[in-house]
């Protein structure tokens, strides 16, 4: 733990250094790249960001509306209640409590009808963007809620510490753009694991669907400098929700616990390090006895991994990750930045949505 804490706030020194030695005299590059934001039905009004960091897998490739209608929560979904007597939970339901809840969130209440919080370090309250986790009070399901606008994503530093590290290490991601990952790494882990003996009868994946609200609404993005291509285009919705099913857990893994984590580790090397090592993603569940991952978001989109990276030990994952931070943030060249930029990611030949060349 002390060498997190100290790891952390060495992160914290480089990101303020970072702020604060961009000078107003650099001269104009045209050929660092850039995105524009639009709302889809409203072409007018534009916002850009141009970035040396940004890069074609985060806004182009991990999400493409055709290719997701697989996902969609179905029709047919019947949950039942976590409480003795209650009726199950239905589609149209679960629909209805997700809708509702919205409106509640937009009006900057923090107590819902239908969710307790979880998880709101990643959400601008005030803005209305970034990423909240809920839990239906009466069912074992999990909502995550993602929220952006075409203003607020040129406003990458606006939602956190931790989601700013992010946007520096994985060409200008963020958890809007990596939860979309979250379905489709979800599909590959399984893949995965019926080629691995040793891990496909001892490892639990939760049940995930995508909804999109009724009334949200569309977000256009174009990109250019990126990747070798002309320009680049694509589109994706500006709030979504995915749903999952809850792991009622024994017992989630602990650093306090040897065997934990030479398991962890071990599984994230077998699985190509597609899954965050992070020991919290990892719980035993009461009802199978079964490890299960509770996050399927596709690690080398969130934190730019170019290969599969071995882990030998907590402290190296630590280590590892900061170093890269901290490279990605202040220590890169302009060469190596550009050789970045315009370079295929190789994690993304693995995945099934290719950029829109206009």
């Amino acid at each position: 733990m002390k060498q997190k804490m100290v790891l952390f706030f060495v992160m914290i020194l480089f990101y303020n250094l970072t702020i604060l030695a961009r000078s107003i005299h650099r001269p104009h590059d045209p050929s660092i790249p850039q995105i524009t934001f639009y709302w889809k039905d409203n072409p007018t009004e534009k916002y850009v960001l141009r970035k040396p960091h940004l890069e074609e897998f985060p806004y182009f490739k991990t999400f493409n509306r055709n290719s997701f209608e697989k996902y969609i929560l179905p029709n047919s979904l019947s949950i039942p209640s976590q409480r003795k007597g209650d009726p199950a939970i239905t589609t149209d339901q679960i629909k209805k409590m997700v809708d509702n809840v919205i409106p509640e969130i937009m009006h900057n209440k923090r107590s819902y009808t239908d969710f307790d919080i979880i998880k709101s370090e990643d959400f601008n309250f005030k803005d209305h963007c970034g990423a909240l986790i809920l839990k239906f009070k009466n069912y074992p399901l999990i909502l995550k809620l993602f929220f952006e606008s075409p203003k607020s994503l040129i406003e990458p530093l606006s939602k956190g510490l931790i989601p700013s590290f992010h946007f520096y290490m994985g060409g200008g991601t963020n958890r809007h753009l990596t939860g979309f990952t979250r379905l489709r790494n979800h599909e590959l882990i399984n893949e995965q694991l019926q080629d691995l003996p040793q891990w496909k009868d001892r490892i639990k994946l939760p049940h995930k669907w995508l909804y999109i609200p009724e009334g949200s609404r569309w977000i256009s993005i174009e990109g250019i400098n990126m990747a070798n291509k002309e320009s680049l285009y694509n589109e994706i919705p500006g709030t979504y929700a995915i749903i999952a099913e809850e792991i009622i857990a024994e017992r989630v893994f602990s650093l306090a616990n040897k065997e934990d984590k030479e398991i962890a580790l071990q599984l994230t090397d077998d699985l190509q390090t597609t899954i965050d090592a992070n020991i919290s993603n990892f719980r035993i569940e009461q009802k199978t006895g079964k490890i299960a991952l509770i996050d399927t978001e596709h690690f080398p989109a969130l934190v730019g991994l170019k290969k599969p990276r071995k882990f030998r030990s907590y402290l190296d994952y630590y280590f590892s990750l900061s170093t890269k931070c901290c490279v990605d943030i202040m220590f890169q060249t302009k060469k190596s930045r550009k050789m970045v930029q315009t370079a295929e990611n190789p994690f993304a030949t693995a995945y099934f949505s290719e950029s829109r060349v206009k």
